[in-house]
């Protein structure tokens, strides 16, 4: 065996691995706002227009659905809370800020009535 072959076996090599750029993307935002929107369940509907189509109407209502289905299902399992519409409010506010990241800042530019 020649000698540069040999020094080249006792020189580790480190794999180098490195993200790709440019391109167009098989999927886009809006193709994933319209298959959502398709779907008949109303607070996906509401959520999907929300997040993926950047409707800051949708926003308050998805919290007002959210709110409505938190407060149903308080009451079916008999939940003893105080204040429970502002509880409920509260936590679908929460839901929806947690999951929308740009609703927070529509709100404070008004585009989003706070309830």
């Amino acid at each position: 065996m020649p000698s540069v072959k040999a020094l080249g076996l006792l020189t580790a090599k480190t794999q180098q691995f490195k993200l790709g750029y440019g391109g167009i993307p098989e999927m886009t935002a809006e193709d994933v706002s319209r298959f959502l929107a398709r779907i008949q369940h109303p607070l996906v509907s509401l959520y999907a227009r929300a997040k993926y189509a950047g409707d800051p109407s949708s926003v308050a209502k998805l919290v007002e659905r959210l709110a409505m289905s938190i407060r149903h299902t308080g009451h079916r399992r008999r939940w003893k809370w105080r204040k429970v519409d502002e509880i409920c409010q509260g936590l679908a506010w929460l839901a929806v800020l947690e999951a929308i990241p740009g609703a927070a800042g529509d709100i404070e530019r008004g585009k989003i009535p706070r309830q």
